[in-house]
């Protein structure tokens, strides 16, 4: 299994580049420029970091590929790509090669093949976890400067917390295993407000596991918001992450006969989820939503018989 350490600042500067855009728990992005840019593939792990201390991991769901145009610089010396801008000494840049300063540098529009990863549906953040000299050390070359360096997976894993480790260990690869699906998507327009209000709603406490951080919750809809495009606070609740794809997938549901929560034999055989099979939302479930999840029941479980 190939996993691969990337590294993600609000601003990557190097060997000329002026930065690549990011949204850390979401996507990532490189080009043809950036060494081991033809490594990753669909199924890799990823673990991000910004130089310092871990962000989190996930699984590629999806690569995308384009072809444009990027600014490159260079030094007006020497030509070398090997700058970089100052924030507070002036000149502005300073060449690494040539050891000259100056304060504007040579621009020049290459084509490039331009790449994107989405990640957001396996997404574990893990900030500060471990630090940058640990992860730096799992890698197969420790002492690489690259921005995309294979690392070793099950050193990762055995280097982090052991629930985390579970879920990251086992949950994506066994969903994984049938491949990916094209599924139908629409601009979530006031996502951040509806999930606002669920937060409000329920206080960060996930419906099927309980109190969380709110970095790990979603809003999800009980509903498909792709076909109705609106906001409908009595469908919705707040799911951890993993356990909000899991929904998605009508792998999990609850069962409003009897108020539980019901998982499909799949998930029945993994420890850190068989634990949910039986047990009672950790909300309270008005009459309301209990329509969108007897719904959902009836559409992934109603021809088994209730728990």
């Amino acid at each position: 299994m190939k996993a691969w350490l990337m590294l993600a600042k609000h601003s990557r500067q190097h060997g000329g580049n002026l930065g690549y855009d990011d949204v850390v728990n979401e996507y990532y992005s490189w080009d043809d420029t950036v060494a081991n840019h033809s490594g990753p593939q669909l199924k890799d792990k990823i673990i991000l970091w910004d130089g310092l201390s871990l962000l989190g991991a996930s699984t590629i769901m999806e690569i995308g590929k384009s072809a444009g145009l990027k600014t490159r610089q260079r030094c007006p010396f020497c030509k070398t790509t090997r700058i970089k801008s100052r924030k507070q000494l002036l000149p502005k840049y300073r060449c690494h090669k040539c050891r000259s300063e100056f304060e504007e540098p040579l621009n020049e529009q290459i084509q490039v093949n331009k790449y994107r990863s989405e990640h957001r549906d396996f997404w574990y953040d893990m900030q500060g976890l471990l630090s940058g000299e640990q992860l730096r050390d799992l890698c197969f070359q420790p002492k690489s400067q690259q921005s995309i360096r294979p690392l070793r997976w099950d050193t990762f894993l055995a280097s982090i917390d052991s629930e985390y480790g579970r879920n990251l260990g086992h949950i994506d690869s066994h969903l994984l295993q049938s491949g990916f699906k094209l599924i139908k998507t629409r601009a979530r327009v006031g996502q951040g407000a509806f999930r606002q209000k669920m937060r409000e709603k329920f206080s960060d406490i996930c419906a099927l596991s309980g109190s969380n951080h709110h970095a790990a919750l979603d809003a999800a809809h009980l509903y498909s918001y792709a076909e109705s495009g609106k906001h409908d606070l009595s469908g919705g609740l707040l799911l951890r992450k993993d356990l909000h794809r899991l929904f998605d997938l009508g792998m999990i549901a609850i069962d409003t006969n009897n108020n539980s929560i019901v998982l499909s034999e799949e998930l029945r055989t993994l420890p850190q989820y068989e634990l949910y099979n039986g047990a009672r939302p950790k909300v309270k479930i008005d009459r309301a939503t209990e329509k969108w999840l007897h719904a959902h029941w009836v559409e992934h479980f109603g021809n088994e018989k209730s728990l």
